[in-house]
């Protein structure tokens, strides 16, 4: 539950599938889709999530909506990824 709650104030929509095991979240801009599932031990978690976005603006904006629902954010500039 705190991991959907999470989700939903980071990526600013609500899950569009929804099991006891399992949630799904759909993004149009930036494209995404985050699915979250649960192993039969109760644990399951993602290593590294990237958001791929095609202006710093649009990051700049993204990091804005996060600082605003609460979320300590941390920024690494001029780096290369992948």
């Amino acid at each position: 539950a705190a991991s959907i709650r999470f989700y939903e104030r980071l990526l600013g929509v609500d899950p569009d599938k929804r099991r006891d095991d399992y949630v799904r979240f759909s993004v149009t801009e930036p494209p995404l889709n985050l699915s979250l599932t649960v192993d039969n031990r109760g644990v399951r978690f993602a290593g590294h999530l990237g958001i791929q976005v095609k202006s710093s603006d649009q990051v700049d904006a993204m990091i804005d909506r996060i600082r605003g629902a609460g979320i300590e954010v941390a920024t690494e500039e001029q780096q290369a990824c992948c």
